[in-house]
């Protein structure tokens, strides 16, 4: 029997290279997938919705969400809970102003996503991500996109994030208060009590969070945003009550077309101090 030549060192060398390529294209997709979660970020910096976002009124809300976001060590606070410690918050604190932006967004997105199917958190992280990067003036992000050939991962983590229950203190956490009961966030609104419905067709838009959740992060001028389910008038309540975006109108008179968008929604109990109130 003809006797087997081995050559251990090049085995191993054979080895060694291939260990080392391994980890060369391990570490290229690290790379990418951080590059793919870096254009979501500054994506979700740009959006339009931003720019129509100001500190709410005393009377809107009585923590102004959307001032406190943009502090420093704002999410180091007791106030946020442990929003801070969530790996993507982490990412955005080291990202100065498009990081605060961004985290801004995120947390929206994240009330208005929370109780929708996954399918829906998809939608509505996709929706926002488009339209911001369709307004991009720079266009460096979709060049981006491009030569990463999807951010499918990044936007996947988020859908996870999404669904996952909000790090808030519970008495500013709007699904996990003691006022909140799940059961009750499909119910219908009472129609007569939402005023907007005496306007002409063309002149309302009746909204439902469970359908089109990206309606809330569009400018709507010509047509009245009506709340459908207690889910829905929710999600309007946290826009307006702790981010300034939107406007609640108890009226025709009180509609004003220079808002992002104009929403009816019934009247609130004036006993009910909680930053968004669920007795409906």
């Amino acid at each position: 029997m003809a006797s087997i030549q081995v050559d251990i060192g090049s085995i191993i060398e054979q080895i060694r290279e291939s260990i080392v390529v391994i980890r060369d294209e391990h570490k290229a997709q690290k790379e990418k997938e951080e590059q793919s979660r870096l254009v979501v970020y500054y994506a979700l910096s740009i959006h339009p919705a931003l720019e129509w976002m100001h500190p709410p009124s005393k009377e809107m809300g009585d923590l102004d969400w959307y001032q406190e976001l943009r502090k420093e060590k704002a999410l180091s606070w007791s106030l946020f809970g442990n929003v801070g410690k969530n790996e993507h918050f982490k990412r955005l604190a080291l990202l100065g102003e498009t990081g605060t932006r961004a985290r801004i967004m995120l947390l929206l997105l994240w009330v208005i996503g929370h109780r929708l199917p996954k399918d829906k958190i998809g939608q509505l992280l996709s929706t926002a991500v488009g339209d911001a990067l369709s307004k991009d003036r720079v266009g460096t992000s979709l060049d981006h996109v491009q030569e990463l050939g999807s951010v499918n991962k990044a936007m996947k983590e988020l859908v996870r994030m999404i669904q996952t229950k909000l790090p808030l203190p519970p008495q500013r956490n709007p699904f996990y208060g003691d006022d909140y009961e799940p059961a009750d966030e499909g119910k219908s609104l009472p129609r007569d009590e939402l005023w907007a419905y005496q306007l002409p067709a063309e002149n309302y838009y009746e909204f439902d969070v469970q359908t089109n959740p990206s309606v809330l992060l569009r400018r709507h001028e010509q047509r009245v945003l009506i709340p459908q389910t207690k889910l829905s008038l929710l999600a309007i309540q946290w826009c307006t009550k702790n981010f300034g975006l939107g406007k609640k109108v108890l009226g025709t008179s009180e509609v004003d077309l220079t808002q992002f968008w104009n929403a009816d929604p019934p009247l609130e109990p004036t006993s009910s101090s909680a930053p968004l109130p669920s007795s409906y």
